[in-house]
């Protein structure tokens, strides 16, 4: 008897425990809105409430009434304790990044051994482009991971991602590696770059098969079937902790991103992403060049930023013909996986028409959402809701134009009025 009493007690006071999460939440989300538009990335609920400063309140004994006062001493602390959280989170990252270096290293010696035997072509595996010399061999260097995983040239890609927008879970090479390996056959995996990889959703989101796993009362982790165009629409998804180990850094992307880089005049061993979003420049496919026979002179050549040049989807092509086949029309990951690119840099001239064109294909995009520049990683699907933020409702990004609606219909507000974050 006194068993079941202990059993009923336990159950009762973890009860307590989640239903306080409740109050925890409605703080993180005011800190969150307060801080709009947020460009680093924020804890979701399930670190949140993981917090010491946070765990020390929902913990309280059964008799204290937690409210929103309970937070009182804390939310002044809340940058600091967040900042605290963002150091740790890429202390995780970097070591992810150090682990990709280290299999890189085994798996090029793996590789070099079989081909001594005879079972590989020799240099049949991609170098860290990091370590090239300019002589075209390679140096001993110090490997810093802080440092490697903010350029450009250090390319993630998700693994949940690769088996969700694609289904080709055989693409993704092995998945004991924190190096990606795909088979060398078209590569169809987005990539990601720092610093926007640390808020990428898959870190944050947990498939389950337990359908008493995802119908819980607890908030912090409980997420609605998300059945936006975006979303994991046919899985069943909680919030989980932070976790990175879903990536794996790309180095034969990042060699063709070396590429580009340079083609724009930084240098790769530097640049940052950040580096390449300031310069905006963009690039020019001469493998892809056609030439009308009524201008022998005038080159159409399929144009695109820096990240979408290194992506499986063009995102803009001068041609017009083109229009409603961008999503067959891959790039260099795929139509060109086994070919380099003399990439071009685009002058002032064509830059111009190539930005006035992007314009028109944006707008297009909110007239006719299926004709594929919306395919992630699309600059343009960045929104969301904030009324969304951090409830069992929140959804993957969407569209500027999707997401008005969504806040109309599902908040019964006027457009004007919206609150939306991107």
């Amino acid at each position: 008897m006194e068993e079941m009493k202990v059993l009923r007690l336990g159950r009762e006071r973890k009860a307590l425990v989640i239903s306080r999460k409740h109050t925890a939440i409605s703080i993180l989300r005011a800190y969150k809105i307060s801080q709009l538009p947020f460009t680093e990335v924020m804890p979701e609920p399930v670190d949140f409430c993981a917090f010491p400063e946070i765990q020390a309140i929902l913990e309280l004994p059964n008799d204290v009434d937690v409210d929103d006062s309970s937070f009182a001493e804390v939310v002044p602390l809340l940058s600091a304790v967040i900042g605290r959280w963002r150091a740790q989170i890429i202390q995780k990252f970097a070591a992810r990044v150090r682990q990709a270096h280290e299999d890189e290293q085994t798996y090029g010696k793996q590789n070099q051994d079989l081909a001594e035997i005879g079972t590989l072509e020799p240099n049949n595996q991609s170098q860290d482009p990091s370590v090239e010399d300019h002589a075209g061999g390679t140096a001993e260097v110090e490997y810093d991971p802080i440092e490697k995983m903010k350029l450009a040239i250090t390319v993630f890609k998700c693994r949940k991602c690769g088996e969700k927008y694609r289904n080709w879970p055989y693409r993704l090479g092995s998945i004991g590696l924190a190096c990606h390996k795909p088979p060398a056959i078209a590569d169809m995996t987005y990539p990601l770059f720092y610093p926007q990889v640390l808020g990428h959703r898959c870190l944050t989101r947990l498939e389950t098969l337990d359908p008493a796993e995802y119908y819980q009362s607890d908030l912090s982790l409980g997420l609605e079937i998300d059945t936006s165009r975006y979303g994991n629409w046919d899985a069943l998804c909680v919030r989980q902790n932070w976790d990175c180990r879903c990536l794996a850094v790309d180095a034969k992307a990042g060699e063709r991103v070396a590429e580009i880089v340079a083609t724009c005049g930084l240098d790769p061993a530097t640049a940052t992403a950040q580096d390449m979003d300031t310069l905006d420049a963009r690039v020019g496919c001469p493998n892809c060049a056609t030439v009308e026979r009524s201008e022998p002179n005038v080159a159409r050549l399929t144009c695109l930023g820096w990240r979408e040049a290194v992506s499986p989807f063009a995102n803009n092509t001068l041609q017009d013909d083109f229009l409603k086949e961008r999503n067959q029309l891959c790039h260099q990951s795929t139509v060109h996986h086994d070919q380099e690119i003399d990439w071009i840099k685009l002058g002032p001239g064509p830059l111009a028409l190539a930005l006035e064109f992007e314009k028109e294909l944006a707008d297009s995009s909110e007239q006719d959402p299926d004709n594929g520049m919306l395919d992630p990683p699309s600059g343009l699907v960045v929104w969301m809701c904030a009324h969304c933020l951090d409830r069992p409702a929140q959804t993957a990004p969407r569209e500027l134009d999707a997401i008005k609606d969504h806040v109309c219909h599902r908040y019964v507000l006027f457009a004007l009025q919206s609150k939306i974050y991107g």
